[in-house]
């Protein structure tokens, strides 16, 4: 794998897609790659559905990723996904083409009811795209028809049937929309990240596996790492030193708030100290307040 201080930002990072054809590019940059996993943050209360990161990231996995069927919409999982059939319609053998997901339709429809609008289009679509016997594929095609490789758009394609995945997204769409909440939000979670007044917090994570390098000013920055540490820290380079001792936040990590005034500098200088092993970090880090 590679050191995170080979690619800090994400747009020289890099991604490794599985499943494309041999002798073809597999490597993008991570800024060009586009999937929809971001919405889990609504699904389960830690950012608000109108949040205008949530929207525009919506935006943009609507024009890249969004497919129109006869039977309503589906999406696929990102771009240059290679796990589906292949272009002409051949079997999956190791890599081809990614198709349209309809438990994707579900999550759509989860994220509408969230942002207080009718789920019923996506229910209705998942209906439509299950099978005479009810059973839900796990992907449906998303090209012109091939009827003799028995490939219809939006019906099944040779993909594993039944998904009892989407079968449970459906059933939980369901609840969502009798109940009007999303049925796997967490309301304390909820309650502590998006209840504010109608104005989300905004909390920043610095760790050593996403090395942020700004911050803004209107953002709780917080610092993690996986062992215990003392956090040595100052302003504007290195002015105004302290060391802040970590606590454990749970699931084997520990954490340091930033002080509120230390927000106020334009640039955060930090390094860490781990007690238990009575050694220094090494290296220096440091994260631009905007």
């Amino acid at each position: 794998p590679f050191d995170p201080d080979d690619f800090p930002e994400v747009e020289t990072s890099f991604l490794k897609i599985a499943n494309l054809p041999p002798n073809t590019n597999n490597v993008f940059r991570a800024s060009e790659v586009v999937d929809g996993g971001f919405l889990e943050l609504v699904r389960y209360g830690i950012m608000r559905a109108d949040d205008p990161l949530i929207v525009d990231s919506v935006r943009v996995v609507d024009k890249v990723l969004k497919i129109k069927t006869p039977y309503g919409p589906t999406w696929h999982r990102y771009n240059h996904d290679g796990y589906g059939e292949g272009e002409n319609g051949a079997p999956y053998t190791g890599f081809g083409v990614g198709r349209g997901w309809p438990l994707l339709t579900g999550e759509r429809g989860h994220y509408e009811i969230a942002r207080g609008s009718d789920p019923t289009p996506y229910i209705e679509a998942l209906e439509k795209f299950s099978s005479s016997c009810a059973m839900l594929s796990e992907q449906v095609w998303d090209s012109t028809s091939i009827p003799k490789r028995h490939l219809l758009i939006g019906r099944h394609t040779g993909s594993a049937r039944p998904l009892a995945w989407a079968h449970a997204e459906y059933i939980k769409l369901l609840a969502s929309a009798k109940e009007g909440k999303v049925f796997d939000r967490i309301d304390a979670v909820y309650s502590r990240y998006c209840d504010t007044g109608g104005k989300p917090e905004k909390v920043e994570i610095w760790k050593p596996r996403r090395r942020i390098s700004r911050c803004r000013k209107d953002s709780k920055l917080r610092i993690l790492n996986t062992a215990s540490f003392v956090l040595h820290a100052g302003i504007n380079g290195w002015q105004e030193t302290r060391d802040i001792q970590a606590e454990r936040v749970g699931l084997s990590f520990y954490s340091v708030s930033i002080p509120a005034n230390m927000m106020n500098a334009d640039r955060i200088d930090f390094t860490f100290y781990y007690p238990e092993e009575s050694k220094w970090e090494g290296k220096d880090y440091s994260i631009k307040i905007d």
